[in-house]
């Protein structure tokens, strides 16, 4: 995650890549969803959005910053309903999740956009 923020797209592959093969054999829900949540940004980031959707999908969906993401592939991929209800739920999430916090705002621009 911090080669991704840098926007080192190369080490983040490769960094995300040991995790999956590292993970693969256990196969612990909660870092199974953290692999694709991963590929996802990384798919994201290289504007791949129809992969960083399909791996955002895979990702834990209650996490809000999950869906706040999976929005912007959906989004990018042209999917305005489906962006538009995911962005929905990420800005309107209930639960007891502390990402909620760090993207309440950017989810409500969002859905502010998408209309």
């Amino acid at each position: 995650m911090v080669a991704l923020a840098k926007g080192d797209l190369d080490t983040a592959k490769a960094k995300s890549d040991a995790y999956a093969t590292a993970v693969a054999p256990r196969k612990v829900a909660l870092e199974v969803w953290q692999v694709h949540e991963s590929a996802g940004l990384i798919a994201l980031h290289e504007k791949d959005y129809a992969k960083a959707a399909s791996e955002l999908a895979q990702a834990n969906q209650q996490d809000p910053r999950v869906l706040y993401h999976m929005a912007r592939a959906q989004r990018g991929k042209g999917d305005a309903k489906a962006a538009r209800e995911t962005a929905r739920q990420a800005a309107e999430y209930n639960g007891l999740n502390f990402n909620y916090a760090y993207v309440r705002g950017k989810a409500k621009q969002l859905l502010g956009q998408l209309g």
